[in-house]
């Protein structure tokens, strides 16, 4: 299919190149109906960037989004054979649309926040390309300038004089699309350590605050309260590099802490139940408050029982937010977990490994962490065999760092063979090792910490 198509936004239409990437494996209509319908009921939920009514059915979203419409049928195809070999043809698509055609266009970008949203749906067993495709939707951003109002100028680099487009208001479709490239590519960055996210600017700041006002579904108050969320992890993560020990000031932890408690609650009415919104605020006081742990405590400190018990108060801060993700996690179906962001899966691991460390540092109270990660028809828990897994990293870990010198962190001081070595943010950056070989039940967890997510 390659024909031209265009959708109406603001003083003027915005052109689409429709194109679908060339497959071996292509769905029937019965099979695209269902699974776009899967993708509204369990995908949207946990990022909805974008609104698909009843009415948008698959014929119609395939002839104005193409890609995003062949992305949508990648990541929700159960054959796994058929889902590889759309995942290729997409990369390869990619390839030459941006890079050797040079085409930038809205859909584009929606189908790579598709692919950047579920990117565990594309990995074929070598490393996946979440940095690249990151990088791809900010230039795509850049391109189109969703992040930035039409008004400001642009200087052509061949001319080199000032061009202003005309003046156009942004659409719905652009403004979640910004929104959900910062979101993404921010928790991309916290993850991976090595990315920067989309830089938010104060235009930003107008799409979401336009969001809001002009929503037309529940997806968009999700969407708007996700970005203010990860805004404040954003300052986190700011703030971390900026301090000489890479944690910063407890009057800053203090202020961010506050304006999370703030956002959760003016959480709409809608919301303020909501599994998917209230477990990332339950990530980003983990954030925070784990942060703490690595900090003796507050200078001068006169006495080991201030230290003691500036550290106690940051570990019991951090189960209990850790006890509250899980607590949200198991209230959703399981059903469900099918649309779970790849995003959701990393905070997961992080609060398993984050449980595992109070429990190494003697934290007692951190043994309820067995009933926090506890399924309740599970005869072993997600967080016994993680125990087991990360017992079997000390080992991995501390032979590799004893060869190499390497500590586990900026700024740490080397460990002792044996004991467990993770960065701020349970990050294992640094470390391009096979930490261990489960058996397929259990390469679900391993998984995550199995990849160079680095690219």
């Amino acid at each position: 299919m390659a024909a031209s198509t265009s959708v109406q936004a603001g003083n003027g239409p915005v052109p689409l190149t429709s194109s679908i990437p060339p497959c071996v494996y292509q769905p029937n209509p019965v099979e695209a109906a269902a699974d776009l319908d899967t993708f509204r009921k369990y995908y949207l939920i946990f990022l909805p960037f974008v609104y698909l009514p009843s009415t948008m059915t698959s014929e119609k979203l395939r002839e104005t989004y193409p890609f995003l419409w062949f992305t949508i049928m990648s990541v929700t195809c159960k054959h796994v054979d058929r889902r590889l070999a759309m995942s290729d043809a997409v990369k390869r698509f990619l390839a030459q649309k941006m890079v050797v055609d040079h085409e930038k266009s809205l859909d584009l970008l929606l189908g790579l926040i598709v692919i950047l949203g579920w990117t565990h749906y594309h990995i074929k067993g070598d490393k996946p390309v979440l940095s690249v495709m990151a990088s791809l939707a900010k230039s795509l951003v850049f391109d189109l300038g969703l992040n930035k109002v039409p008004s400001e100028p642009y200087i052509s680099a061949c001319l080199k004089t000032p061009f202003h487009p005309p003046a156009r208001e942004k659409t719905q479709e652009e403004r979640r699309a910004v929104l959900a490239c910062f979101l993404l590519t921010s928790q991309i960055s916290y993850a991976l350590k090595r990315l920067d996210a989309l830089t938010w600017t104060p235009h930003m700041d107008e799409c979401l605050l336009a969001l809001t006002q002009h929503r037309e579904w529940d997806g968009d108050d999700l969407l708007a309260a996700q970005v203010k969320v990860q805004l404040i992890v954003e300052q986190l993560t700011r703030a971390t590099a900026q301090s000489p020990d890479g944690v910063p000031p407890n009057y800053v932890l203090s202020a961010l802490r506050s304006q999370l408690q703030s956002h959760k609650a003016q959480l709409p009415p809608h919301l303020q139940q909501n599994d998917t919104i209230l477990s990332a605020i339950s990530y980003a006081d983990l954030a925070i408050h784990e942060l703490s742990m690595t900090r003796p405590g507050p200078s001068p400190m006169p006495t080991s029982l201030m230290r003691d018990m500036h550290r106690y108060e940051a570990m019991s801060a951090s189960l209990a937010a850790a006890s509250d993700w899980f607590d949200r996690h198991f209230s959703i179906p399981s059903y469900v977990y099918v649309g779970m962001t790849f995003g959701y899966w990393w905070n997961m691991a992080h609060c398993l490994l984050t449980l595992y460390r109070l429990l190494e540092a003697g934290f007692q109270e951190a043994a309820t962490a067995r009933r926090l990660a506890a399924g309740p028809t599970v005869e072993e828990d997600c967080f016994g065999k993680f125990a087991k897994f990360a017992r079997s990293m000390r080992g991995s870990w501390g032979s590799e760092l004893a060869a190499t010198g390497q500590s586990g962190g900026r700024g740490a001081a080397a460990a002792p063979v044996g004991d467990v070595v993770v960065n701020n943010g349970g990050s294992a950056e640094g470390l391009c090792m096979t930490f261990l070989q489960p058996d397929d039940s259990e390469a679900w967890i391993a998984g995550l910490f199995d990849m160079n997510w680095e690219v």
